[in-house]
């Protein structure tokens, strides 16, 4: 078994905007893959249809890497050498918190191992091969249920800070500041 890594980097809160110009981002995701071709197909379809994409071939160095955005979801495989997805999928929802959702895309049919991964932290598990169209309404759904929860937690948050104690304006830039961590910015 592999050694249990140190906590993720912390991803900066800045990034490019989404490929194909302009709009808003259909959703951040990052991509955990052993296989070059297999991130690199992955990559291409997210970007084709709007999504913010960062990429690792290596779970271990994934875990330090230092991302252009928070992801609001990872797709990763099962088998890769040095940490499996498994432990990683474990590693990160320790150190993120239920927040992140966490999508197992594997050849791995065995309800050992979907049981293993579900119990492990991840929140679907997808096997291999996989329709387009199916992958993408997965990911949607996985993204509509993270923006839910992320969205409750702020908001309780900020009721908390706002019901604390201070002055207004420390209320209100204690509020602030929650938010810019949070990822939450002025158009």
């Amino acid at each position: 078994m592999a050694k249990k890594a140190a906590s993720p980097a912390a991803p900066r809160q800045d990034g490019p905007a989404p490929a194909g110009g302009g709009g808003p981002s259909r959703g951040r995701l990052f991509l955990v893959d052993d296989n070059p071709l297999t991130v690199s197909m992955l990559e291409q379809f997210f970007l084709r249809l709007g999504f913010e994409v960062a990429k690792s071939t290596d779970p271990a160095e994934a875990l330090h890497a230092e991302l252009p955005f928070v992801p609001e979801m990872v797709i990763l495989d099962a088998m890769m050498p040095g940490m499996s997805g498994f432990e990683f999928a474990g590693v990160l929802k320790e150190a993120l918190g239920p927040g992140l959702r966490i999508v197992m895309l594997t050849a791995l049919r065995s309800g050992a191992d979907r049981e293993r991964a579900l119990q492990g932290g991840v929140d679907i598990y997808l096997t291999k091969p996989i329709k387009p169209g199916e992958l993408l309404e997965a990911v949607e759904e996985q993204l509509r249920a993270a923006r839910e929860g992320r969205a409750g937690r702020v908001l309780e948050e900020l009721a908390r800070v706002l019901a604390g104690q201070g002055s207004p304006a420390e209320k209100v830039q204690a509020a602030a500041g929650l938010l810019a961590r949070e990822g939450y910015t002025r158009p």
